[in-house]
């Protein structure tokens, strides 16, 4: 598996985000019907794991709930199309 540039190919907002959720918005998820998606701690430790997340047909936004997420910094693993994409959210 390779690990990709993410910044312009999926968008994660809010972020910082003080809400119950947040979204992860790509061009990318009209083309799959699932992926899998792992949020983990600043050290390291696997805090939510998704796997097989549906992705509804046509959709480019997937809502990621984050209320029991501590205030912190996370990093969200997605997985797609055997593709491995990193995003830091920010939890206030």
């Amino acid at each position: 598996m390779s690990i990709s540039p993410v910044k312009k190919t999926i968008k994660l907002c809010p972020n910082p985000s003080n809400s119950k959720e947040v979204y992860l918005e790509s061009i990318l998820f009209k083309c799959s019907h699932s992926m899998d998606l792992g949020i983990y701690n600043i050290e390291g430790k696997l805090i939510l794991n998704h796997k097989g997340l549906k992705i509804q047909t046509n959709s480019s936004r997937i809502k990621v709930p984050t209320k029991n997420l501590d205030k912190g910094i996370y990093l969200m693993k997605i997985t797609l199309n055997n593709k491995e994409y990193i995003k830091r959210l920010v939890n206030k």
